[in-house]
């Protein structure tokens, strides 16, 4: 089951190992071997789950994995804000927030747990209360970049964009995931010349080693550049690029909602309407 949790992570979005079909299916293969050994092992479960859902696009395979997962190991933390981060990216925020709430009584010393919840607020359109949580994982650790990621988001939805720019200053390491995110704040805030360097500097990048689509696309759509943003969520398409998954909810897709390369795009993911 390890194994096919390395796979999986080697081919995310914030590494730069590309997410081949060999990953993949060594990534499930390891999962669905797991399960053969042990049907009662609620992690395998888990991973199965994730791995329907990030590369199989098989949203009710998915879902029927996580389920199982939690009913072999109710008490489960990483069981509980797995499936809670998976109906968050689904656009289901109200069932991910009460799984949260179940996480965090279970672990309630649990940073990532915070933020999955605070996340769901979000998504459900409760700022209020997703600052609440980030704030409140931030006072266990002031240094989690997850957080202050998070909160960068978060302001910049709302416009908020210098405010963003200092969370994300406040990152203390990870840097180089976060560059993508610096370079849309660059160009949302008028800092164009900033966003432009942080845009050539990944596409140098990616004429050696992976750089996703997903990341190009970003800063594209923060210069206001929707063909080019476009052009680069094919290419992540083309490559089953994980963090697709988040294309039917994210806020920074917005622009993109009613252009028809766009919608094509949801569909053949087998996202509706």
């Amino acid at each position: 089951m390890g194994l096919g949790a390395a796979y999986l992570t080697l081919g995310s979005w914030h590494t730069s190992v590309r997410p081949t079909a060999e990953l993949n299916t060594k990534a499930k293969a390891a999962a669905l071997r797991a399960i053969e050994l042990d049907d009662m092992l609620a992690e395998a479960h888990m991973l199965l789950g994730r791995i329907k859902w990030v590369i199989d696009w098989d949203w009710a395979g998915a879902d029927r994995e996580y389920k199982r997962g939690i009913k072999l190991n109710p008490r489960s933390w990483h069981a509980l804000i797995n499936y809670a981060n998976y109906l968050t990216g689904m656009g289901r925020p109200e069932e991910s927030i009460e799984l949260g709430k179940q996480a965090l009584e279970i672990d309630p010393l649990s940073v990532v747990t915070y933020n999955e919840l605070g996340l769901a607020y979000h998504k459900n359109g409760q700022d209020k209360k997703a600052l609440e949580q980030y704030f409140a994982g931030l006072e266990l650790d002031p240094d989690f970049k997850q957080s202050h990621g998070l909160l960068a988001q978060l302001y910049a939805k709302k416009g908020l964009y210098e405010k963003a720019l200092i969370h994300m200053d406040k990152r203390k390491s990870g840097e180089g995931s976060a560059m993508p995110f610096r370079g849309f704040l660059y160009g949302k805030s008028g800092r164009k010349a900033e966003a432009l360097k942080i845009l050539n500097n990944l596409k140098q990048r990616a004429g050696k080693e992976y750089v996703s689509g997903i990341n190009l696309a970003m800063i594209h759509l923060g210069l206001d550049q929707k063909e080019e943003a476009m052009d680069w969520l094919e290419k992540a398409y083309q490559e089953r690029d994980r963090a697709l998954v988040w294309l039917k909810i994210k806020w920074i897709y917005d622009p993109l909602r009613n252009e028809p390369r766009f919608k094509d795009l949801l569909r053949r993911m087998n996202f509706s309407e």
